[in-house]
């Protein structure tokens, strides 16, 4: 749920809207998960020239 999850009245009021349980399981995937990190690779400036040839709007 993209941190949504975190708000308890929202999991409560989507689990009264759905009929189905909203279970936490953020301490169950990071025990059973290992962390991933990804670092800059100092491609910053690239990103930005490309950015900038996107529209405005």
């Amino acid at each position: 749920m993209g941190g949504g999850a975190r708000n308890a009245l929202l999991c409560k009021m989507t689990a009264d809207a759905t009929g189905l349980p909203v279970t936490d399981i953020r301490d169950l995937v990071r025990r059973s998960e290992q962390p991933v990190t990804y670092l800059p690779r100092g491609a910053q400036d690239a990103w930005t020239r490309a950015g900038a040839r996107l529209p405005a709007d």
